[in-house]
């Protein structure tokens, strides 16, 4: 655990002095060092790290040892992550081929959307190290499908079909819960963007959920029959205890990123460039509702527990949202100790939360061990 505290914490040291460098080489050198650890750290864990990673290689070896022949039998996994072990397998026998591939994958595209649209590297970071980064070793094929999604948010806004379809569609065929996002292939068209009244729409309808998740789950399981089981099972069907301060804190972040848009935009004279101008808007308005249904999720998720595998999707939202705040607070006249206060208030919680999710290891990540330790 010592070594993630310190990772943890280094994160926000050197990240402020990045962020505070004037000199974009600072910024991205920081920005690739968080990633670079973050996928060595995961690449090269021993089996024993993190709850499923024996299982994929498990599944590594049987098709590697079957071939194809395998592929029908395993009606629980999807085809294209199957597929996928089929063809590393051809060029490497070793099963620790299929980690290194998902962890390089997912740490380069949290790299990617954060490098393309957060304000602050160190918040964003910080974020991920203290809420994501553990999760991406047990639950690791489905944060897999979610690089894919975020490389299909990044296209869809750059309002490019064929490529956000295309992710969508290979995040899928890893993990069957991504096509969720397949919405966002409406928002890649070019004539079609988010505007306020339907965001307050989609938000509102999402927070419907809340006392309709049963009907929800339900509808879920009977397109996805494979997961019905989870149901039956104690250990996904159990409730938690709801965290108030948590679910509160999220409220607040919610409230200040509509608050704080808001007075940016009453401030912000007439820009030429309209095309800008709506890439801001549906960036903004897909974050925030995003961010909602982490809370909507979250909130279902206490009351059954195998909702908890799509918080990933939209735990992301924090990354761009948070930052976005902070920096839209710094551009307001007089508002400069807001933002500092805002950013002290965030970055002590999510330190704070992150050593707690260090201790508590949810995830099975502790003690770690390095491959070559279990050689």
């Amino acid at each position: 655990m010592t070594v993630l505290v310190i990772y943890l914490f280094s994160i926000f040291v050197f990240g402020i002095l990045a962020d505070w460098s004037k000199d974009k080489r600072i910024k991205n050198i920081y920005l690739v060092a968080v990633f670079l650890f973050a996928f060595l750290y995961s690449a090269f864990r021993a089996s024993s790290v993190g709850i499923d990673t024996e299982s994929y290689r498990t599944i590594f070896n049987n098709i590697n040892m079957n071939g194809l022949s395998e592929l029908p039998r395993n009606t629980e996994m999807e085809k294209g992550f199957m597929l996928l072990c089929y063809l590393l397998g051809r060029i490497i026998s070793n099963p620790q081929i299929i980690i290194i591939v998902m962890s390089a994958v997912t740490s380069y595209a949290f790299y990617f959307i954060i490098k393309k649209y957060s304000k602050s590297y160190m918040i964003s970071s910080l974020i991920f190290a203290s809420m994501i980064f553990m999760a991406t070793m047990n639950i690791s094929r489905q944060f897999f499908a979610l690089s894919f999604v975020l490389f299909a948010i990044s296209f869809a806004l750059d309002k490019k079909p064929i490529k956000t379809i295309l992710m969508i569609i290979i995040g899928a065929s890893m993990h069957n819960s991504a096509l969720i996002f397949l919405p966002l292939i409406l928002l890649s068209f070019p004539r079609i963007n988010l505007k306020s009244k339907s965001t307050i729409i989609i938000c509102t309808m999402s927070a419907l959920a809340i006392p309709a998740y049963v009907a929800l789950i339900s509808f879920v399981t009977s397109v996805f029959p494979q997961y019905a089981r989870f149901l039956s099972s104690a250990r996904y069907s159990s409730r938690t205890e709801i965290s108030i301060m948590f679910v509160l804190f999220l409220i607040f972040i919610l409230i200040l990123n509509v608050w704080s848009n808001k007075k940016k935009s009453k401030e912000v004279g007439e820009v030429d460039d309209t095309k800008k101008i709506l890439a801001g808007k549906n960036l903004y308005y897909l974050f925030t509702i995003l961010l909602v249904n982490y809370i909507v999720i979250y909130v279902i998720s206490t009351k059954m527990l195998i909702v908890n595998r799509l918080i990933c999707y939209f735990q992301v939202s924090l990354l761009i949202v948070v930052p976005g705040i902070i920096n839209n607070l710094m551009q307001e006249r007089n508002k400069d100790l807001l933002s500092i206060i805002v950013a002290i208030l965030c970055c002590g919680y999510f330190l704070k939360y992150g050593y707690n999710y260090y201790i508590s290891d949810p995830h099975g990540i502790l003690p770690y061990s390095l491959i070559l330790d279990e050689d």
